[in-house]
């Protein structure tokens, strides 16, 4: 029995509290920097480079092989991230979890791709990837989303197959969602699946990785990812879009949870925040940019070109970027008035 005069005395951080709080700031980080790669990477590949550049200095040669790494790492670095902390949605009762989850994330889903392939109709362009011309293409786009909407079908689906998965040894769980990935030529929702998937089953090897980084490592782990771009951009069409999407993921994963902890970790940590949000408005505010910039920067004087030519890249995903986060920061505003009344 407890008396009523109990002093309670402060709780001071521990060692583990320190550790978990680094661990989250840097799974932030990761998750800003997938998404900020994500988003330069499909700016410049989808926009930058229809640019009918004029100038000499060879610019857009430089900024579509940043997009290469940037595509590389971007997409896999996030869905591991995002897949990092999934327990707790597995934890859930079958019911709980198609109520709370998966059933709203595939709204989300379906609402998403209507209004992307509205907005894709009527601001076209010339980088549009995705076509639907009759209602099996539209239902084919529903439930076999290509890479740059098939984001929110992923995490709906993720933590239903991990739930399903969670009794099978990791190396079957991962392995064979590689085989998957590599049999089917690279299907988003399979590379989807396979990322999150490994960001929930190596949760521990990627925070000892994070919490052990150093300089040397960086540098080994930069070089083995370039090596994966390079030597996939050299062999081309020779390497199987599965392999060249399981290697270069391989590759990028370690790499960018590594930069994490040590480049600018609160800074990308701010990005992490919204890292979902500015992936869902890359491929609608693509369209609009190209709507109104791409045939303009076609024709601009040699000047304006080499101004766009060095910074427009930069400046589109910054602009993606804080919008998201000041779109998130308002929704959170909302959330919490609504919660106060």
């Amino acid at each position: 029995m407890t008396s009523d005069t109990t002093v309670q005395l402060p709780r001071f951080r521990s060692d583990d509290d320190a550790a978990a709080t680094t661990a989250a700031t840097t799974a932030a980080a990761a998750a800003g920097l997938g998404a900020v790669s994500v988003v330069l990477g499909y700016l410049i590949l989808r926009h930058y480079l229809y640019v009918e550049w004029l100038i000499s200095p060879p610019i857009p040669v430089l900024w579509w092989a940043v997009a290469g790494v940037a595509s590389a790492l971007g997409l896999p670095l996030l869905l591991a991230v995002l897949g990092r902390d999934a327990e707790r949605l597995v934890a859930l009762s079958w019911p709980a979890l198609a109520v709370r989850w998966v059933l709203p994330f595939l709204g989300f889903h379906l609402l998403w791709v209507a209004a992307d392939l509205v907005v894709l109709r009527r601001f076209a362009g010339g980088s549009a990837t995705v076509v639907v011309r009759d209602t099996q293409e539209l239902l084919m786009t529903m439930a076999l989303p290509p890479a740059e909407l098939s984001l929110l079908y992923c995490l709906a689906l993720a933590p239903l197959v991990a739930k399903l998965t969670r009794r099978l040894p990791t190396w079957a769980v991962l392995g064979g969602f590689a085989v998957v990935v590599v049999v089917t030529g690279g299907s988003a929702p399979a590379v989807g699946l396979l990322f999150l998937l490994a960001g929930l089953r190596l949760r521990v090897p990627l925070d000892r990785l994070a919490a052990a980084a150093s300089w040397p490592r960086l540098a080994l782990l930069a070089g083995a990812l370039l090596a994966v771009v390079g030597g996939s951009a050299a062999l081309g069409t020779n390497v199987p879009d599965g392999i060249r999407l399981v290697v270069a993921g391989a590759a990028a994963v370690p790499f960018g949870v590594t930069a994490a902890a040590l480049v600018g970790r609160r800074l990308l940590a701010v990005a992490g925040r919204s890292a979902v949000l500015s992936c869902v408005l890359l491929v609608p505010v693509t369209a609009l940019v190209d709507d109104v910039v791409l045939p303009r920067l076609s024709t601009a004087g040699r000047l304006v070109q080499l101004a766009a030519a060095v910074g427009e890249p930069m400046v589109l995903t910054a602009g993606i970027v804080a919008g998201a986060l000041v779109v998130t920061a308002a929704g959170n505003r909302l959330r919490r008035k609504v919660g106060a009344r």
